[in-house]
């Protein structure tokens, strides 16, 4: 197993821990300290009333993936090439109260740089998704020439 996907894996079996029988843990169960091996590759991201999102946190690890600091912004202002992927992970975790895996590949500087993904829904309150936590580990870089 590549090492982006034992990280990936390790914070899903801490996600799947947490939640503690439920369908999903509550915010609450994953604090900080847990997420310490995960920072820099991380995102939160907050569920608005119209099912979209906004991004409340973004790891440094993650500007490449994004094109920069996207902190503060609404999924659906991101970049169509750049926020589609992501925004069809947030739909069906949204559908599934369950974890999602992606990948997602762009072209920077003349380098093809492809990225696994990992998005986990956490509760509120309630048992529904109300936050969502993004893992994203960059795996690949080949030359787009």
């Amino acid at each position: 197993m590549a090492p982006a996907n034992q990280k990936l894996a390790a914070l899903r079996a801490l996600w799947d821990e947490k939640r503690q029988g439920r369908t999903m843990p509550l915010r609450r169960d994953i604090n900080v300290f847990v997420l310490r091996p995960w920072l820099g590759n991380l995102a939160l991201i907050d569920l608005t009333q119209e099912g979209e999102g906004r991004v409340r946190l973004c790891g440094i690890s993650l500007f490449s993936r994004f094109g920069g600091d996207v902190t503060g912004r609404d999924l659906t202002d991101l970049r169509e090439d750049i926020g589609s992927s992501l925004r069809e992970l947030v739909r069906n975790v949204q559908a599934t109260n369950a974890p999602a895996e992606g990948r997602y590949s762009c072209t920077i500087e003349g380098q093809r740089l492809t990225f696994e993904e990992l998005l986990l829904p956490m509760a509120g309150q309630e048992d529904h998704d109300n936050m969502l936590l993004f893992a994203c580990y960059q795996t690949k870089v080949e030359s787009a020439w």
